[in-house]
């Protein structure tokens, strides 16, 4: 397993690459595609989401708490953004401020190497601060996730 806290100003750019080095690390290691999950959450998340487009392996597992706000989406869509892999977006109902759907960006990602998707958006009511504690609304989800129980 490999995990690390970011540094709280940590490029996003140079964590994506960073991350999607590492997921290129586990592969030629002997790691099957199916075993290794990235999971971010917020900022993580974003870096997930370029990694993703960076690794483009369709049988890794990415889990992507509280990003896809519009205004982000759009960015993505604009620089050519492509989710790949196995992809579950999670997100709180209340959050508009900092999160959203990434539903356009998975419809956009069909046939691009996106394997399996889903999102799951929660009604606990406390926007982004779901991810403040380990709430079993997004805990299990992600586990069963990045076990492909689905």
């Amino acid at each position: 397993m490999i995990s690390e806290l970011r540094p709280k100003d940590a490029d996003g750019w140079e964590y994506a690459q960073r991350t999607a080095r590492q997921v290129s690390e586990l592969l030629k290691a002997g790691v099957p595609s199916g075993s290794i999950a990235v999971v971010g959450a917020s900022k993580g998340a974003t870096i997930a989401v370029v990694a993703s487009h960076l690794v483009r392996n369709p049988e890794v597992n990415y889990v992507l708490l509280g990003t896809c706000h519009p205004t982000l989406v759009e960015v993505w869509k604009q620089g050519g953004l492509n989710l790949t892999g196995n992809v579950l977006s999670i997100y709180d109902v209340a959050d508009d401020e900092y999160s959203g759907s990434c539903e356009e960006l998975l419809s956009l990602a069909q046939g691009k190497g996106l394997n399996h998707h889903d999102e799951l958006v929660l009604q606990v009511g406390t926007g982004h601060g779901i991810l403040y504690q380990p709430l079993p609304e997004w805990v299990l989800p992600t586990v069963k996730w990045a076990n492909q129980e689905w």
